[in-house]
């Protein structure tokens, strides 16, 4: 028999489901009008609710509960076509406070004795023995780190407990001789942005630490069949290749499903964003409605988890910076109320997101101006300024082009946090603007950071690893036609004319005279071209390693892996490699 405690986990979590399903109906209402379907669908949510928190002693979350369902039994039985749906949507926050007053998340500080031998070690029992009674929300730094003893005496630990467990928890910490000390601090939220940015993804993250640690696993794996393979060709008789191939096969399909379980669908992160738009747009006297299409489309966990803060930024400033005030609209022949829309697509590994609005897009005067005023451009350079530029003066760290800060705007550095954000996971940012008419950003990045299928290359005397997402096809430069036009090398290959690059210049490493005997054909959005190599290796699943903050900024390199000769190599984006050189 199920005790109270497991009861009411299991009450939360209905509860939670049920009102986040009508704050759907809601914004339904509020943009196709009252109809029959919708009441009848919020009047069963609500009854299902208070019956619940009846059984489960939860009176104040039962009342409110049954004012809303007399509300909307009123509705339904007169016919009536108007409905309060700002009162509906208070009682819900009304109940989505009750629900989180008895569960709240601390932040606890861990020092351990600067004595205690084994430090890595010893941490890790002490989170193990906290992830069995409570639930653990992060860790820093992360569980890989603390086990290799990459901390320096102290952790922090973020957890959700019901306050009246918070003695217990400390008798659990007082239970290890090697903490020094600890500091428990309540986790504190301060604004929506804040509360949204921080709902489900924990959640996920609790439940995934084991298959990140599997990846990593998977990915060592890799490194040593690399190492095997490389042996057998060498020295193995034909019965044992036969056999590693095999074997080779068998991994590859482990490795497919081990990749596929972290990934999840972008919706968990975009749950919340049409209630946001909604309560923020209203704040500011704006009326605007946010579409989002192709949220089902899945992403490593790890990605989906850094994307947040930077798609919040971008709608962010779509509502504040972006779309006008419903008079604004109409004075410039627009609809009132404005649109917000994302759109969610993969092609080939790789994932485009599109936040797009139709508000009054980007004033390049206006910024030229700021630009100038802040240094970042110089007087001369104004006529020739492109819309390019533009992007670049606005992805600046020190750009802002308001002077006043709002509660909602932030201090004018989101698109360069967004680009950031990309580059350190391998991927880039594109800006369309029209004045008057509306700004899209578009967000490219990898479906996965975990393991990747690539082409090894040499180019000079060095090896380099290009991932196969925009490879389309290689070729033997004896086969094709190389033509030089106005300076620059061109190709054709299917009637289709690409641009060839020299693989060594962009890189910047000596080609000591080798020839170019290979050509690889890059595809990608929005832009196509040939890169000339010396030769290429081979083509193979590769573990993608982070080199660090300092490599990271670089941006056609999106991390490193280790070959079957043991020796680290450099992973590069090519679409970003002739951005920077083109």
């Amino acid at each position: 028999m199920k005790d109270l405690k497991e009861y009411r986990e299991l009450f939360k979590s209905e509860a939670k489901e049920i009102i986040e399903k009508s704050e759907e109906i809601i914004l339904k209402i509020e943009k196709e009008g009252v109809k029959k379907e919708f009441i009848e669908e919020l009047f069963r949510h609500f009854h299902t609710l208070k019956g619940s928190a009846a059984s489960i002693g939860e009176n104040e979350i039962e009342k409110i509960s049954h004012r809303v369902e007399d509300m909307l039994d009123k509705i339904r039985k007169e016919g009536k076509e108007e409905i309060d749906t700002e009162e509906i949507l208070k009682s819900i926050d009304k109940i989505k406070k009750l629900l989180e007053e008895k569960t709240k998340r601390y932040e606890i500080e861990i020092y351990l004795s600067s004595e205690t031998p084994l430090k890595g070690a010893r941490a890790f029992v002490i989170l193990k023995r906290l992830m069995e009674k409570f639930k653990l929300l992060k860790v820093e730094p992360d569980f890989e780190e603390i086990k290799q003893d990459k901390f320096d005496f102290s952790f922090k630990v973020e957890i959700e407990i019901e306050e009246e467990n918070i003695e217990k928890l400390k008798e659990i910490l007082d239970l290890y001789s090697e903490i020094e000390h600890y500091k428990i601090l309540e986790v504190k939220e301060k604004e929506t942005l804040k509360k949204f940015k921080e709902e489900e993804i924990a959640e996920i993250k609790i439940r995934s630490e084991v298959i990140d640690r599997i990846i990593n696993y998977m990915g060592e794996v890799l490194i040593q069949r690399d190492r095997l393979k490389k042996m057998i060709s060498e020295n193995g008789k034909k019965e044992l290749r036969e056999e590693f191939d095999s074997f080779e096969r068998l991994l590859a399909s482990i490795q497919d499903e081990i990749i596929s379980l972290r990934l999840i669908p972008v919706k968990v992160i975009l749950a919340g964003l049409p209630r946001y738009v909604r309560d923020e747009s209203k704040k500011l006297g704006k009326e605007i409605e946010i579409e989002i299409e192709g949220e089902e489309i899945e992403i490593d966990r790890i990605i989906l988890e850094k994307l947040k803060d930077p798609l919040i930024h971008l709608v962010r400033n779509s509502i504040d910076h972006g779309i006008e005030r419903p008079e604004e609209r109409i004075k410039n022949g627009k609809k009132r109320v404005g649109k917000i829309s994302i759109n969610i697509k993969k092609d080939r590994g790789i994932v485009f997101i599109s936040v797009k609005d139709d508000g009054k897009g980007i004033n390049k005067e206006k910024v030229i101006k700021r630009a100038l005023e802040l240094g970042i451009i110089k007087e001369e350079e104004v006529p020739l300024i492109s819309d390019e530029k533009i992007v670049e003066i606005l992805t600046n760290p020190i750009f802002s082009t308001k002077k006043d800060v709002t509660p909602l705007s932030g201090r004018g550095v989101g698109l360069n946090v967004v680009k950031e954000t990309l580059l350190k996971l391998g991927g880039d940012l594109k800006i369309n603007f029209e004045e008057k008419k509306g700004t899209e950003v578009i967000l490219r990045i990898p479906v996965s950071l975990a393991i990747i299928k690539a082409v090894i290359l040499q180019s000079g005397e060095e090896k380099y690893v290009l991932p196969l997402n925009y490879v389309t096809g290689i070729y033997n430069v004896k086969n094709i036609k190389i033509f030089t036009l106005q300076g620059k090398k061109f190709t054709i290959i299917d009637k289709k004319i690409y641009p060839v690059y020299e693989f060594d210049s962009f890189i910047g490493v000596k080609n000591n005279g080798k020839e170019f005997r290979e050509g690889i054909v890059i595809e990608g959005e929005d832009v196509s071209f040939m890169l000339l190599v010396n030769r290429i290796i081979s083509e193979q699943d590769v573990f993608v390693k982070n080199l660090g903050e300092i490599f990271m900024k670089i941006p056609y390199i999106t991390g490193g892996t280790i070959l079957g000769d043991g020796k680290p190599y450099l992973i590069i984006d090519p679409i970003s490699l002739i951005k920077k050189g083109g």
